[in-house]
């Protein structure tokens, strides 16, 4: 049987973190785990599949949620999640090397930088999700795109201080352990030959 690459697994157990948080957050709106592993996943994760990451935990907990009819404009809502998520880890994957320095270190500087990396994300999802919101469920004027985003602020507001706090809770910690096993960036000391 082949082992599995340390990328594959990290992506497995972030798909498997998403998912479990995003059903037992559910309840909570806007309190959620798939903006930290869309990041972590985008950052870290140099193949690929690392974009599959966060939409994996998404269709996994949307089958758990029952989520997935198309029928109504809520389930119809699914389509910009889907893409607002997509979006983050594109971005993420882009200034990954910015990310990774800025996040790297364990202390005060560095939890700040990932709360904001945090509130970043969190406002491009919510200003994409809500452009959905209005397409699909409001009259399509200026009053109309007023309502909703008025409308969307206290979900938004709980998504900011959600964002603010997983991000240093969880990606700080994870981004300083994954960097000190970089071994580009710490390499093993050479062994050194006595004469």
């Amino acid at each position: 049987m082949r082992k599995l690459t340390p990328n594959v697994t990290l992506a497995l157990f972030l798909i498997f973190i998403g998912a479990v948080g995003r059903i037992a957050l559910s309840s909570y709106p806007n309190i959620e785990t798939i903006m930290v592993v869309t990041f972590i996943a985008a950052v870290y994760i140099r193949e690929w599949y690392a974009l599959l990451v966060p939409l994996s935990a998404i269709a996994i907990s949307d089958l758990f949620l029952g989520n997935l009819a198309m029928t109504s404009s809520f389930s119809q809502i699914l389509i910009f999640t889907y893409t607002g998520f997509l979006f983050v880890a594109l971005i993420s994957r882009h200034y990954r090397e910015h990310f990774k320095k800025n996040a790297s270190a364990l202390n005060r500087v560095s939890i700040a930088n990932t709360s904001m990396f945090g509130i970043l994300f969190v406002l491009i999802f919510d200003v994409w999700t809500n452009i959905g919101a209005y397409l699909l469920m409001y009259p399509h004027t200026l009053d109309g795109l007023f309502l909703c985003y008025t409308m969307a602020i206290p979900f938004m507001l709980n998504h900011i201080i959600s964002g603010a706090v997983t991000f240093a809770v969880i990606v700080a910690p994870v981004s300083y352990i994954i960097g000190a096993r970089d071994p580009v960036k710490n390499p093993l000391p050479a062994p050194q030959l006595e004469l």
